[in-house]
């Protein structure tokens, strides 16, 4: 369900070797909410949407935001929705309107703390960061795929 805050205490997946979400009716939310064939997408997914089109810092209806065009010629815009998370009851909520932050169902496959860290596609104002490894505790977007 969704959250009113996001903390290592009330998250399913923090602190657990999970592997790879995507479709996993219990952790994925777009499968959890939309059903069907609604899913996260996977790193792959997201590495390919990365290299393969080009990304374009735009506002759209009053919303910051990363517009990306595809080599078909078909948009998706991503708003710079930033995270939220709480931590010690500290309110650490960031980068609304300035950067987006967006999950993927592939778990870290490397580092010494790969079972709290996922895939995650992040951008910023006039910067692309490709995917970053953050705490899965953090609140980030989600923009489901479909199979």
């Amino acid at each position: 369900n969704p959250k009113h805050e996001y903390t290592v205490e009330n998250s399913l997946t923090y602190d657990k070797e999970m592997g790879n979400i995507c479709g996993n009716l219990h952790y994925d939310a777009a499968r959890c909410h939309w059903g069907d064939s609604w899913r996260l997408p996977n790193k792959e997914e997201v590495e390919e949407l990365w290299d393969k089109c080009i990304w374009e810092w735009t506002e759209i209806g009053g919303h910051n935001g990363a517009k990306v065009t595809g080599p078909n010629g078909n948009r998706i815009f991503f708003p710079a929705a930033g995270t939220r998370y709480k931590h010690n009851n500290v309110d650490l909520s960031d980068g609304i309107g300035e950067e987006g932050w967006y999950m993927t169902g592939s778990p870290a496959t490397d580092g010494l703390v790969k079972d709290i860290l996922a895939y995650s596609l992040t951008f910023e104002r006039g910067a692309k960061n490709k995917y970053v490894i953050p705490n899965r505790a953090k609140g980030q977007s989600i923009r489901p795929v479909s199979d």
